[in-house]
């Protein structure tokens, strides 16, 4: 009988548990699911975060060299290159005060990766290798060949770490600064120039790679006739309950 107790007690503690636990981990828990930044010079340094996407934007450039000459309309055209520039936002969320220095320690990595590589310790060293990074982000931020496994490569302009100070902080005592201080939620925004490893453009063929983003049709789900007069039914309640609010201009 008393161990029937206990273990009912320790299986009240476990769903107790299992009710308090982080829930993003039900959309992020899986490494395929985040954001994944990766040093090129070391492809072992990487980190990858929770993100929720807050902006995302993937701008495209035709360059022409354009030249003007003497009694000509038009100007003439000289096609120089195609550029692609991605801009990007996410939220981090921070379940507590453990992730949110973690988060932190992690953002502190992305922003080293952002520095060259020197060949010596002592100054006037000269510079080695560029911060070239690579990032994966679902379909939307892949390597459209499939040759690279870390992610699309490219140049990482800019980053800018804004913590929602509306979120609030969680702090505790360090021993280097006195006080740690760890936001609940960082919003992290970067923009990203890529450097392809295929060829981007039609080719003799007239084929093109699959670019730039590999995404599969989503095919919804069947519905069967009585959950579809469920909805309809619904929605005709919905215009009645309008129109009786006056929401939708009726008396």
């Amino acid at each position: 009988m008393a161990n029937n107790g206990l273990n009912e007690a320790l299986s009240a503690e476990r769903a107790e548990v299992e009710a308090m636990a982080d829930n993003t981990n039900a959309i992020y828990g899986g490494a395929a699911s985040r954001i994944k930044f990766t040093n090129a010079r070391n492809s072992s340094e990487s980190v990858s975060f929770k993100a929720f996407l807050t902006a995302f934007s993937d701008s495209y450039t035709a360059n022409w060299n354009e030249t003007t000459v003497y009694a000509r309309m038009d100007p003439i055209y000289t096609f120089q290159n195609t550029t692609r520039v991605l801009s990007f936002g996410i939220g981090i969320p921070a379940y507590d005060a453990h992730e949110a220095s973690s988060n932190l320690l992690k953002i502190s990595k992305l922003v080293r990766m952002l520095y060259p590589s020197y060949a010596g310790k002592d100054k006037g060293s000269t510079m080695q290798n560029s911060p070239v990074i690579a990032i994966k982000f679902g379909n939307l931020i892949t390597d459209a060949s499939g040759n690279s496994k870390i992610g699309l490569y490219g140049v990482l302009s800019g980053v800018n770490v804004e913590p929602d100070t509306e979120a609030g902080f969680f702090t505790s005592h360090n021993e280097k600064t006195g006080i740690n201080i760890a936001p609940k939620v960082l919003n992290l925004s970067c923009e990203f120039k890529p450097l392809h490893a295929h060829i981007v453009g039609h080719t003799d063929d007239d084929t093109f790679q699959e670019f730039p983003y590999l995404s599969e049709e989503i095919k919804a789900l069947p519905i069967n006739n009585t959950a579809q007069g469920a909805i309809d039914a619904d929605g005709q309640r919905d215009i009645i309950d309008a129109l009786a609010t006056d929401l939708l201009g009726g008396n």
